[in-house]
């Protein structure tokens, strides 16, 4: 939980104050992004402007439920 606030932080400053994204807040949020990427438990997507997290977990249990009822 402590990554994710970390990084839904870091994205809305980046996103609204672009004066604020400086080159160590780009880095940051990069080496965060990688970690979770590796977790495989969320998914990153970008607009051009603002990058979003969705998290797969709740989704691969969803789909394991639908395969057992088959």
């Amino acid at each position: 939980n402590e990554v994710k606030e970390h990084l839904t932080k870091t994205i809305d400053k980046c996103y609204n104050d672009f004066n604020y994204y400086q080159t160590q807040a780009g880095i940051d949020l990069i080496s965060i992004a990688q970690d979770l990427l590796h977790q495989n438990i969320y998914q990153l997507w970008t607009d051009g402007r603002r990058m979003r997290h969705i998290i797969l977990e709740t989704s691969r249990k969803t789909e394991m439920k639908n395969l057992c009822e088959y």
